[in-house]
Formats: C-alpha cells, structure tokens, sequence
C-alpha cells in the first residue's frame, strides 16, 4: 500500500468497556488475510489521536451506556468521526453492545448501526453474538480495503466535493 493508504480502524469505547473492546477485536484478529492497523486512544495521547482519525479510514464505536456518557467521546471523538464520516472520509460501524435507551444515543441518529440496537450483542446467544461479529468485521475489513485502493487525491476530492 502507498503512504497515503488508509488501512486504519479506529475504535472508540469507554475505557470502562475494555472486555467487550478485546472481544470485538478478537473478530477482526481472525479475517483471513486482514493486515490492516487496529488501534484505540489507549495508545495515543490526544494530539495523535486526532492525527489518526484522519488516517482511518473506519471506525467502530463500541456502544454501551458508558460510551454515549463519556464526555471525552461525546466532546471529542464522536464529534470529528461525524464529521469525518458526513466527508465520505470515514465510515463509521456502531455496535450496540449493551441496551442504550433511544433518547441517549441522539448523536448516533445518522449512523447505521451495525446491529439492531433493540438487540445488542448481550442480550444474543453467544453463537449468535460470533456469527454477528465476524459478519461486521468482515463488512470493516471489506470497506477498508476498498478505501486503501483509492489514491490520495481521489480522497481529497471527494473531501472537497462534499464540504
């Protein structure tokens, strides 16, 4: 891939949420052929951060309670990756982990989410929860590979032709 490839996947979780992060994860570890960089904020002070999100050309926001009450991820991340998703940039994945009442996930509203949300992964059986799993982080790797074919300046123009 060029330098200018994307092949990033960002993922946003409260830090509380650190076992459903590592689960989800898991999924991705065992695509067939996935060589792309899995990262969190965990590794990264905040000015990196920011500079990664750019670089990604996805990311999956681990939802629970925790994560829609976080002021850093509703102060923070979630406002550039809606950004970064309404560029055609990033495409987001949200994965309703946990139940998350209707009138607090507002700022999901726009975004797909990857499950339906009146059944997140705790309420399915565990077979049901892998199958879901790997069907979603075959969908990210899919995209993202899909991305990372694109040059740099067919990123730049279609971030141009929509602002």
């Amino acid at each position: 891939m060029d330098s200018g490839a994307r092949d990033n996947v960002f993922f946003s979780y409260a830090h509380q949420d650190r076992a459903w992060l590592e689960s989800i994860r898991s999924h991705f570890n065992s695509v067939p052929g996935q060589q792309l960089t899995l990262w969190d904020d965990s590794q990264w002070w905040n000015d990196d951060i920011l500079h990664r999100l750019i670089r990604s050309a996805a990311a999956v926001l681990v939802v629970t309670p925790r994560f829609v009450r976080s002021q850093y991820i509703s102060n923070h991340e979630l406002p550039m990756l809606i950004r970064q998703q309404r560029a055609n940039f990033t495409r987001l994945f949200w994965i309703p982990v946990e139940d998350v009442p209707e009138g607090e996930r507002q700022a999901l509203k726009d975004i797909n989410a990857a499950l339906d949300p009146a059944r997140p992964l705790c309420r399915l059986a565990p077979t049901e929860a892998n199958a879901a799993l790997r069907r979603i982080a075959n969908e990210v790797v899919d995209h993202v590979r899909a991305e990372s074919t694109k040059s740099e300046a067919e990123r730049r123009a279609r971030m141009q032709g929509d602002t």
